[in-house]
């Protein structure tokens, strides 16, 4: 063999030789590494603060009121209101919890009306053919396309907490709400004191009128 095909049998013997050199540190080669960030789910901040701000507070007791004077507080309250309607209503439905909130549109489950007062209205009211009925708001109105009107053209009555002072368990307020239509509703704040010579045992002194709705 020449000289010349010893050199190239040389070159190419060492060609092979890197290139399985070469191939040998590729297949070694650690793979790269992936960082990973793992998700964290994003709090409902939003969501969570919607909830607590529609949250009713829980309504303190009134002082030195206890069941029956608290049905003879609602009563005066509740007649009041039917006398200043101007005409005659024969169905006036009552939401069986207490109302928070600016328009006393949030009822209070935890808080109902007492037991005793739609069976004391019933028996107190002058006209023997009014009916009292407690009953939710949506129960008690007409579809929206028609105006929500109250049932049999009658009211809905929303009864606030009585508020009194510790130091002073002779007087209250209450606030309430009627309800006629989508365009007739208004709110009132009422403060009453013990009178045995009222009716009730409650005389109102104030009506304050709060807010309105009517068009």
């Amino acid at each position: 063999m020449s000289k010349f095909s010893q050199l190239g049998v040389t070159i190419v013997a060492g060609l092979i030789i890197a290139a399985m050199t070469l191939l040998a540190a590729c297949d070694t080669q650690a793979p790269p590494s992936v960082t990973v960030t793992p998700s964290v789910p994003s709090t409902p901040t939003d969501e969570a603060g919607l909830i607590e701000a529609t949250t009713p507070t829980p309504i303190p007791s009134p002082t030195g009121l206890d069941e029956g004077a608290r049905v003879d507080v609602y009563m005066s309250v509740v007649l009041e209101m039917l006398d200043k309607e101007g005409k005659e209503v024969g169905y006036v439905y009552i939401s069986p919890y207490i109302g928070q909130g600016e328009h006393l549109d949030i009822p209070d489950e935890d808080t109902p009306i007492p037991s005793k007062l739609i069976r004391t209205l019933q028996s107190a009211d002058g006209q023997s053919d009014r009916t009292f009925t407690a009953l939710d708001f949506g129960e008690a109105v007409g579809p929206f396309e028609e105006g929500t009107k109250v049932a049999n053209g009658g009211v809905f009555i929303t009864l606030g907490p009585i508020v009194n002072d510790a130091s002073d368990e002779v007087s209250v307020t209450v606030r309430a709400s009627v309800y006629r239509d989508a365009t007739s509703a208004e709110g009132n704040i009422y403060s009453l004191s013990r009178d045995p010579s009222a009716p009730t045992g409650w005389k109102l002194l104030t009506t304050i009128p709060e807010w309105t709705s009517n068009q």
